[in-house]
């Protein structure tokens, strides 16, 4: 949900870019923002085992509670990242529309029960500082868009980054580019399309 299709999410992506970065502690960029439909649970889990400081923000369109599908944390799990996930109930996350969650992506969570449910989420990560960061976020990109995997969306209408987003010369525009992020993306998008075309 990042292009001329979706102008309320890029408002949210611009919007959001503040926050972030005073959560993270210097200058966020973005990684992508998509929507998801959940039908179920999902087991506990990190959405970052490497070390990269990064914050995930999340919103959904339905009201949620413990017995809805809410979404479920462990409090503190974040400070250990190489710790086995461990189980147990968590603590529920009830939200109304409107609200809005922000997590270190190495919090685990998980969600119990619910039915249909909506999902609108931006992911930022800290601006590298040095190579090293750089090297460690270029990783973090390749397991982002994994050439192998197909998540059922239009990439052609709603590309990751698109030549909308690229005209719209956003503040990222350039270091994504310069940290090899479009390429990760654009690879998955044509993978995705070589393979539906050979179907």
């Amino acid at each position: 949900m990042m292009c001329e299709r979706t102008p309320v999410s890029l408002a949210l992506v611009d919007a959001l870019a503040a926050p972030a970065a005073e959560l993270l502690g210097r200058r966020a960029l973005p990684v992508r923002a998509k929507a998801t439909r959940y039908f179920g649970g999902s087991d506990w889990h990190r959405d970052c085992e490497l070390d990269v400081a990064s914050v995930g923000l999340v919103a959904y369109l339905e009201p949620l509670t413990a017995d809805s599908g809410a979404l479920r944390v462990q409090p503190g799990s974040h400070a250990d990242p190489t710790a086995p996930v461990a189980t147990g109930a968590g603590t529920a996350l009830a939200t109304q529309p409107g609200d809005l969650i922000a997590f270190d992506e190495h919090l685990v969570h998980g969600s119990d029960g619910g039915h249909d449910r909506r999902q609108w989420r931006v992911d930022f990560v800290a601006d590298p500082e040095d190579a090293a960061e750089a090297d460690r976020l270029r990783t973090y990109f390749s397991l982002i868009y994994p050439v192998d995997w197909d998540g059922g969306y239009d990439v052609d209408r709603f590309p990751s980054y698109g030549r909308y987003w690229m005209r719209a010369n956003r503040p990222w525009t350039e270091r994504l580019r310069a940290l090899g992020v479009y390429g990760y993306a654009d690879a998955q998008e044509h993978a995705v399309r070589m393979a539906r075309s050979a179907r």
